[in-house]
């Protein structure tokens, strides 16, 4: 805009713009950056915008509160700071070719990384999406985090239990409710013969073609109540060598008291219960001889005091009677040739 005065003895000329529009436009961007300052520190996810401004440079424009809290940085170490100043390596690498991914591919790119904050180590599940102006250039990305740290450290601790379990002869089983095997340990595989891939998702009364020594109903009513079930299942290996076990079962229970899972620990006692039917039988015939030579020995006896054959032959029938159980006989005496006398 132009604009002349004109006074007595000397004339005044001034040049305007009018910038009511970049006013606006300004105005526009600020309340667009406080509604998502106020949206970052609302939402409980980990969220950033970054400018892109070439293939290497990344600049963090904005980041929710909860990318503070988690990473242990403040909001002067990483708004404004570009990409390397604020995620080390390895992550950094992984963080450009992901980047580069999206733009390339115009489309949003997920990944996992693992990477050391202030706040120690961090594992993220990370997505970030490109947004391109009219001349079809990425101007920014946005991204979330989900934080996956504390589902890691509870893998590795699984990976760390499962590791120690291995160490068991015993076979150790996880199942379902329903009888579906999650877990088998290398116990498990020694003595049955199915691996982890054969056994994970079977159910095990199938696979194991089981015989319980009591209704498999009450077993689970005794595991619902007491938390626990003990007793001698027969199982047929894979190759099809039929097992007598000693299973114990420990019921694991959910927030809402319900089983989730049940821990089933097995071992082989096929040699102990036939050693143990074994010596019940030898156990049984040494009974039987001592008997047998009891009753000879008190005949014997009796026979050698009485020097009168009925005296002597009602001993001996007694013994007869004690050793065969004969409820009626006659006792006489044979010549050489067999005749009765």
């Amino acid at each position: 805009m132009w604009q002349t005065r004109q006074h007595s003895r000397s004339a005044i000329t001034v040049l305007g713009t009018d910038i009511t529009e970049r006013k606006k436009a300004e105005e526009t961007l600020l309340a667009k950056e406080h509604e998502l300052a106020s949206i970052y520190a609302s939402v409980p996810e980990v969220l950033f915008f970054l400018s892109v401004k070439s293939d290497c440079d990344f600049r963090f424009l904005s980041v929710s509160q909860s990318f503070l809290q988690v990473t242990g940085l403040n909001e002067h170490q990483v708004v404004g700071k570009s990409v390397q100043e604020v995620i080390p390596e390895p992550s950094l690498s992984l963080v450009f070719e992901k980047y580069a991914q999206a733009i390339r591919e115009r489309k949003s790119v997920k990944w996992e990384e693992v990477t050391d904050y202030p706040s120690g180590r961090k594992y993220g599940e990370v997505t970030a999406t490109p947004f391109f102006d009219s001349s079809g250039r990425c101007t920014n990305l946005i991204g979330s985090v989900y934080d996956i740290t504390k589902r890691k450290k509870d893998e590795e601790a699984l990976r760390k239990q499962a590791s120690i379990i291995d160490l068991s002869i015993d076979a150790i089983i996880v199942k379902k409710l329903d009888d579906t095997i999650t877990f088998w340990s290398n116990g498990a595989q020694t003595l049955y013969g199915w691996t982890k891939e054969d056994a994970v998702g079977q159910k095990s009364r199938l696979l194991f073609k089981t015989k319980f020594s009591e209704p498999y109903e009450e077993i689970l009513e005794q595991l619902k109540s007491k938390g626990r079930w003990s007793g001698e299942k027969i199982h047929q290996t894979k190759s099809c060598r039929t097992i007598i076990v000693d299973s114990r079962w420990l019921a694991t229970r959910d927030l809402q008291g319900e089983i989730g899972e049940i821990v089933e620990t097995n071992v082989d006692i096929t040699e102990r219960k036939k050693m143990e039917q074994e010596l019940s039988n030898s156990l049984k015939e040494s009974r039987q001889s001592e008997s047998e030579i009891s009753a000879l020995l008190k005949a014997s006896r009796t026979v050698l005091k009485n020097k009168e054959f009925p005296d002597s032959a009602r001993a001996i029938f007694d013994a007869c009677k004690e050793l065969l159980g004969a409820t009626a006989g006659y006792v006489a005496l044979l010549s050489d040739d067999g005749k009765e006398m």
